[in-house]
């Protein structure tokens, strides 16, 4: 599993650029995954998930977004909630299967 040193945020996090104004036409991409936001699920939410996808986990989420575990925590089971789904490999494949994330 490869490691991201630099804090993660939304202009120019895993490639991304633009604002969150501008949140509704652009793509978050990383080393496999591209994230697709205006579907559903906020920035954020879409970030962490990539991350989710990536292999990682809420604690090297956390450490690598400078924020606390329990915030990344929260905002995956956000996003559980909105795709209707228990588990975190199940996010990712509803993620798939929705087209909010779609691997390179």
């Amino acid at each position: 599993m490869d490691s991201i040193t630099e804090a993660p945020s939304y202009e120019g996090a895993l490639g991304c650029t633009g604002s969150y104004d501008q949140a509704m036409d652009k793509e978050l991409v990383s080393k496999n995954w591209k994230g697709h936001l205006g579907r559903g699920l906020a920035p954020r939410e879409v970030l962490y998930l990539l991350y989710t996808a990536e292999g990682f986990t809420a604690k090297e989420i956390a450490r690598v977004a400078g924020v606390a575990p329990c915030t990344v925590s929260k905002r995956l089971s956000c996003a559980m909630f909105k795709l209707k789904v228990t588990r975190q490999t199940a996010m990712v494949a509803e993620a798939i299967k929705l087209q909010i994330i779609t691997p390179i």
